[in-house]
């Protein structure tokens, strides 16, 4: 936060102007779907409105190759480093990167903090910042999606259609309509926002493995006060 507010005030004005009316819809929330929600779009479209739009970095490396008479003398490696948000300054400092990571596999950290390493050490950025699912939030979604799953079984048993015959096996097994919604909205919790997804728990052991050092990093838990 230092570096933000104080090399890169315009940049934090900006972002801070795009999370301050953020907000999480439960219905986008239960409705799910495949690619990117409504929410994650609302969110994107207002950073690219600030100039923080996609980039890709290509870098190559040169190989010298000594071991034997026959070998080349030199052979390129180059790698892609894809950057849903980057912010450029024409005026010498170096760029920011972001990424939203709200319901991805959360392996994609790994990729996140791995290309915000690798482009700090190169001297493109100067900080990376993260917005993903504070741990409130992740316990209110569950709750809601207990509340609203229990409370409602033609769209408990809709979400089960559309899964693995062996889901709707289980199911089928319970008898009580009680304990059938309850274990349907468990379970369409840990297939939407489970424990594998990308929230701060995750996040935090990437951290606590120094995963992305030496990068400057600011991370953003999207919280619980902004479910509507």
């Amino acid at each position: 936060m230092t570096i933000l507010g104080h090399d890169y005030p315009d940049a934090w004005d900006e972002l801070h102007s795009v999370l301050n009316t953020f907000q999480v819809n439960l219905k986008e929330v239960l409705a799910g779907g495949q690619g990117k929600t409504k929410m994650t779009g609302r969110l994107e479209v207002g950073l690219e409105s600030k100039g923080w739009c996609q980039e890709v970095f290509e870098t190559t490396a040169v190989i010298r190759r000594r071991s034997t008479p026959k070998a080349k003398p030199s052979q390129l490696e180059a790698a892609s480093h894809e950057i849903d948000h980057f912010r450029a300054f024409t005026d010498g400092r170096r760029g920011i990167a972001l990424e939203i990571e709200w319901n991805n596999k959360d392996t994609f950290f790994d990729r996140d903090l791995g290309n915000f390493q690798r482009l700090h050490t190169l001297g493109i950025i100067s900080v990376g910042i993260i917005i993903t699912r504070a741990l409130p939030l992740q316990i209110k979604l569950q709750e809601s999606f207990l509340r609203e799953y229990s409370c409602d079984p033609i769209m408990a048993m809709d979400w089960v259609q559309n899964k693995s015959p062996a889901l709707k096996a289980k199911i089928a097994k319970i008898a009580d309509e009680k304990k059938r919604l309850e274990t349907i909205s468990r379970d369409a919790f840990a297939y939407k926002y489970g424990a594998t997804t990308t929230h701060w728990g995750k996040l935090v052991e990437r951290l606590d493995r120094d995963i992305g050092a030496p990068c400057p990093l600011v991370l953003i838990g999207i919280g619980a006060e902004r479910l509507v």
